[in-house]
């Protein structure tokens, strides 16, 4: 289960635990004050007091977590934000460095994204001919032999430093 399905899940059950905790509480008030003995406390009361004081506690605790949980899922958007820029400067530094045509830069990027030939032919109103051509310009440029060295050799030059490095000088 994700972190982000977790949170709703925790306030529902911090919910019937703050609901169990005053009715708990609302009991034992009942019981020890006002019960037809005066002031008394039994082992019922007791036990009620102390489910009371346990709820409480785990309210508490739960509240932390649930607001840390959101504090992680906001650092974990954050961080994937900053990762997904970071590709897309290493990529483009890296089309910079090859000295890519604006058209083998979008044939490129469909291609990095999965796209086959005759759907990156269909989106650029292109021929598949064409397009075949244009990834081969880029496979010899990039001095790789197809479309899985290419993806691997990008996410290679992220995960070895790239990142921050801004675009690579044009060679």
């Amino acid at each position: 289960m994700r972190t982000n399905a977790k949170i709703p899940l925790i306030g529902a059950v911090i919910l019937l635990q703050a609901f169990a905790a005053v009715f708990f509480l609302n009991d034992v008030f009942w019981d020890v004050y006002l019960g037809p003995l005066g002031f008394h406390i039994d082992g019922h009361a007791a036990v009620e007091i102390m489910a009371a004081v346990v709820l409480a506690v785990a309210i508490v605790l739960e509240v932390r977590l649930l607001q840390a949980l959101r504090a992680e899922g906001r650092r974990m958007a954050r961080d994937l934000e900053i990762a997904r820029g970071q590709l897309a400067k290493v990529i483009e530094g890296e089309f910079s460095r090859w000295r890519l045509s604006p058209a083998e830069r979008e044939v490129a990027w469909l291609a990095i994204k999965g796209f086959p030939i005759a759907e990156i032919a269909r989106i650029r109103g292109a021929r598949e001919g064409t397009v075949k051509a244009q990834l081969n310009s880029l496979y010899r440029k990039a001095g790789v032999s197809g479309r899985t060295e290419l993806v691997s050799g990008l996410v290679e030059g992220l995960l070895d430093g790239g990142v921050g490095d801004g675009p690579a000088d044009a060679a």
